[in-house]
């Protein structure tokens, strides 16, 4: 290597300038620029008679140190703005947060009503199912017999069809589905016991203002008044008289003549 010999003040500051390496295989040569007081040449060799003076090290961190110092200061600044008072708002920002805090109180009170309406709609619904449930007789079965009931017999081949078309008195009812019935003998004028399949026999109706009895449908089993008779539709008007029933009171429209019956007079 090549430096810059001399006899001055060893304290005497230099720079660096250069780090270079010479061509092929020769050392590293280190140019050094002195000051104008005879420091460091740029040509002196650190191999030469003379010692080497140091150097003078700017420290690195300063800048970082005024850049952290200036960051802190800003944090702090803004900590401090941050801190500070609310802005105050204008009288146009105020009616409008003043506006925006109505329409939510009058959304909440709104969600209150809703919700009271829902709590009462499903407490009437619960009602009404409950009403419906007492009214059972709405169901519609396959068997309608009863006693008591004055049917017609449709089977020609009952009583070698003396019976055909001869009215009874259903006195009991055997499975649902066959009763026993009590007919007059039109030959021998006497009344007989004849044990019958409900496909025998159908209903008959009175005469308007006679009592029937609903034996299908929406009100099943109650006792009714009969009001009026529709011979195109083959269906009636009726209202139930039953007291202990739900559908006391109630006038039903369009009831097919097989799902009421005449009710006897004298009871079996």
């Amino acid at each position: 290597m090549k430096a810059s010999g001399g006899d001055d003040d060893d304290n005497a500051p230099c720079e660096a300038s250069a780090l270079q390496r010479a061509a092929g295989d020769q050392p590293i040569t280190i140019k050094f620029g002195g000051d104008s007081s005879g420091g460091v040449g740029s040509g002196s060799s650190l191999a030469g008679g003379g010692g080497l003076k140091k150097a003078r090290v700017e420290s690195v961190f300063g800048d970082a140190s005024s850049s952290s110092s200036s960051s802190s200061s800003s944090s702090s600044s803004s900590s401090s703005s941050s801190s500070a008072a609310p802005k105050k708002l204008s009288a146009l920002e105020s009616l409008m947060q003043q506006d925006l805090q109505r329409k939510a109180l009058t959304a909440a009170k709104a969600s209150i009503v809703s919700n009271s309406d829902a709590s009462s709609a499903a407490t009437s619904d619960a009602a009404h199912k409950d009403g419906e449930d007492d009214k059972k007789g709405s169901e519609r079965k396959d068997y309608w017999l009863s006693p008591g009931l004055v049917v017609k017999i449709t089977n020609k081949r009952v009583g070698e069809g003396r019976f055909y078309k001869a009215r009874g008195v259903v006195l009991s009812v055997l499975e649902r589905y066959s009763a026993v019935v009590r007919v007059s003998d039109a030959d021998t004028g006497k009344s007989c016991k004849l044990q019958l399949d409900q496909d025998d026999l159908e209903t008959t109706l009175p005469k308007v203002g006679g009592a029937v009895r609903v034996v299908n449908g929406r009100a099943r089993g109650t006792v009714a008044e009969l009001l009026e008779i529709d011979t195109e539709h083959f269906c009636v008007r009726v209202r139930v008289t039953d007291t202990g029933s739900a559908f006391c009171g109630d006038v039903l429209d369009r009831v097919e003549y097989e799902d009421v019956c005449k009710i006897s007079d004298e009871m079996p």
